[in-house]
C-alpha cells in the first residue's frame, strides 16, 4: 500500500497506519433522495431474482419480450443521438428488473452497463448517480462468481466517493455500508487467492467511513464505525496465522517485504517446523510480529472508543469485556510451537484476559447488577468476536438455552463458509446476501468449552448429509471458532454438555 501524509483527526487517530486523503472534485449532482432510494432498491434485486413464482413464467416472458421490442423500436427510431436519452434510460431500468426476475443475468449486465453509459453522458464521468447502478452490477457479477470484476467495481465506488464533496455524509455512509456488505460476501464465497485483497479493501473502506464521520463531527456514528474498523484489523490479524497464501500476502503488506518463493506442487504446511523449513528459521518471528501488530491495532481502536465514553460503571464494564475479548482472541490464535496449527492453537488457559473479565465483573456490580444476574447472563459462552458494539448489558437477550436434568446447553446456530477466515461467520450479514449462498453441510455437535474458550471433546451427534466428509467439515469448522468462556463470579469455568448446530457452506 502506498504511503502518504497522515491525516490528523480531531477526536481520534488510526493507530500504526497512515490515512490517505483524496482531492475533492466538484461534479454534477442528482437528487440525493433518489440516489439513496436507488441504493436501497439495488439490494432487493438478488432476492427478486430468486423468488419468481413459476406460475407467472408465461406472463414474465411476455413482459420481457414486450420490453425488448420496445427497446429495439426506440433504438431504431431515435438513432445514435437518442441512445442516451432519458426515455432510453427509463426503459433500460424496467428491462433490467424484468431480466433479473427471469434470471437472465448476462443480458441484465449488458443493460446495466448501458445505463451506466447514459448516466456518464448526462451527468459526467464521476457522477454519484452511477452508484446505485454499480451496486446492481456488483450483485450480478457476484451471482456469476466474477470475483475480479466485483473487486474492481467496488474499488471504483470507493475511489469515487471522495470526489463528490456535495454528497451528504449520510448518503456516503450508506454507500460504504452497501460496499462493505458485498466485500464481506466476497470474503465468504470468493476465491481464497483474493482473500488478502478483499481484507485490505475492507479495511480501507472502513477507514474511509470513519474518516468521513470524524470530519463531520458525527459523534453518534463514530463509535460504531471505529468498532467496524477494529474488526477489520482483527480479521487481518487472524488471517496472518493461517496456513494459506493469504497469510503470506498480508505479512508482506505489513512488513513491506517482497513475496517469497511459492510452495512446490503438493507441498503442504501443517506445523511451525514446516514453516521454518520452507521460509527460514525466523519465519515464526515474522508471523508473530505481524499478527501482534494487527491485533494491537484492534485493541487500540477499542481502547480509544473507551476514552470517549462516560465514566458510568456499566459502560466501562462493557469496554473491559471487549478489551478482554481482544486479548483472548490474540492469545488463542497465536501459533503453538511444535504442534499442528489447524488442530491446536493458543494456550490451554485464559491468560491475561482473565484480569479484564474480573474488572468488568466488579464494574457491573458497581452499576447495580447482582452476582446472580451476572452469573445467569455469563452462563452462556459468547461466540467471538462480537459483531456489533454495545455499551450496555442486555440481560434479556440470551444466546443459549439450558434444559433438562443434565443442564444441556444449546447455543444459537452458527452459519459459516468452509475454510473461511477464523471468526468470520454470517452474523450481521443482510438477508439478501444470505439467500445467495451455496449448499453445504449441517452438523449437530456436542462438546465441552474449556476455560480458554475453545471447543474440546467434540462429539458429532448428527450430520446432513450423514457422510464422513460432512462430519469432518462440521468438526473442523467448530475447532476454528473461539468463544468467550463461561464466567461464574467473574472467573472462567469449563462447561460440559454444550450443543451447537453448525451450518458450514461449501466454498465456491
Amino acid at each position: 500500500m502506498s504511503q502518504t501524509c497522515p491525516v490528523a483527526f480531531v477526536m481520534t487517530r488510526l493507530p500504526a497506519r497512515q490515512q490517505p486523503r483524496l482531492t475533492h472534485i466538484k461534479r454534477a449532482m442528482h437528487s440525493f433522495a433518489s440516489v439513496v432510494s436507488a441504493i436501497a432498491f439495488s439490494t432487493l434485486i438478488p432476492v427478486a431474482a430468486q423468488t419468481a413464482d413459476p406460475a407467472d413464467t408465461e406472463a414474465l416472458i411476455a413482459r420481457l419480450n414486450e420490453q425488448r421490442e420496445a427497446l429495439a423500436t426506440m433504438q431504431q427510431e431515435q438513432g445514435t443521438f437518442g441512445q442516451n436519452s432519458d426515455d432510453m434510460l427509463a426503459l433500460l431500468q424496467s428491462l433490467t428488473e424484468t431480466l433479473l426476475l427471469a434470471r437472465a443475468e448476462g443480458e441484465a449486465l449488458d443493460a446495466l452497463n448501458q445505463q451506466l453509459q447514459i448516466i456518464k453522458v448526462h451527468d459526467g464521468l464521476y457522477s454519484e448517480a452511477q452508484i446505485p447502478v454499480l451496486l446492481q452490477i456488483v450483485d450480478v457479477l457476484a451471482g456469476q462468481r466474477q470475483w475480479e470484476e466485483v473487486s474492481d467495481r467496488l474499488d471504483y465506488i470507493h475511489w469515487m466517493l471522495p470526489r463528490t464533496p456535495e454528497m451528504p455524509l449520510e448518503t456516503k455512509l450508506t454507500v460504504l455500508q452497501q460496499t462493505d456488505e458485498r466485500l464481506r460476501f466476497a470474503l465468504l464465497h470468493g476465491p481464497r487467492d483474493r482473500e488478502a485483497r478483499y481484507l485490505l479493501q475492507l479495511r480501507e473502506q472502513r477507514e474511509q467511513a470513519l474518516e468521513l464521520a470524524l470530519d463531520a463531527g458525527n459523534t453518534e456514528q463514530i463509535d460504531a464505525l471505529q468498532y467496524d474498523l477494529a474488526l477489520a484489523e482483527l480479521y487481518i490479524g487472524l488471517a496472518m496465522v493461517t496456513t494459506t497464501d493469504t497469510s503470506q500476502a498480508l505479512i508482506n503488506e505489513e512488513h513491506g517485504i517482497p513475496s517469497t518463493t511459492p510452495l512446490r506442487p503438493l507441498q503442504r504446511i501443517t506445523s511451525v517446523s514446516d514453516l521454518e523449513t520452507m521460509y527460514g528459521s525466523r519465519t515464526t518471528t515474522v508471523i508473530e510480529r505481524a499478527h501482534r501488530s494487527a491485533m494491537t491495532r484492534h485493541y487500540q481502536l477499542i481502547e480509544e472508543i473507551g476514552e470517549r465514553q462516560s465514566e458510568e460503571p456499566e459502560v466501562q464494564a462493557m469496554l473491559k469485556l471487549y478489551l478482554g475479548d481482544s486479548v483472548l482472541l490474540r492469545q488463542q490464535y497465536e501459533l503453538r510451537t511444535g504442534t499442528l496449527i489447524s488442530d491446536a492453537r493458543g494456550s490451554n488457559n485464559i491468560g491475561s484476559a482473565a484480569t479484564y473479565y474480573r474488572d468488568a465483573w466488579t464494574l457491573f456490580k458497581e452499576a447495580g447488577y447482582s452476582d446472580s444476574e451476572l452469573n445467569a447472563y455469563f452462563a452462556c459462552p459468547a461466540l467471538l468476536p462480537l459483531q456489533t458494539l454495545s455499551l450496555e448489558l442486555k440481560t434479556g437477550n440470551s444466546h443459549c438455552e439450558i434444559t433438562g436434568e443434565d443442564a444441556l446447553m444449546t447455543i444459537n446456530n452458527v452459519v459459516m463458509t468452509e475454510g473461511a477466515l477464523p471468526a468470520f461467520a454470517y452474523e450481521e450479514m443482510p438477508q439478501t446476501l444470505r439467500e445467495m449462498t451455496t449448499n453445504g453441510v449441517k452438523t449437530l455437535l456436542e462438546f465441552r468449552i474449556g476455560v480458554n474458550g475453545q471447543a474440546e471433546n467434540i462429539d458429532i451427534i448428527d450430520a446432513t448429509p450423514d457422510t464422513t466428509g460432512a462430519r469432518i467439515q462440521g468438526r473442523d469448522a467448530l475447532r476454528s471458532l473461539q468463544f468467550r468462556p463461561v464466567l461464574i463470579d467473574g472467573e472462567a469455568q469449563r462447561r460440559q454438555n454444550v450443543r451447537l448446530t453448525l451450518i458450514s457452506l461449501n466454498q465456491d
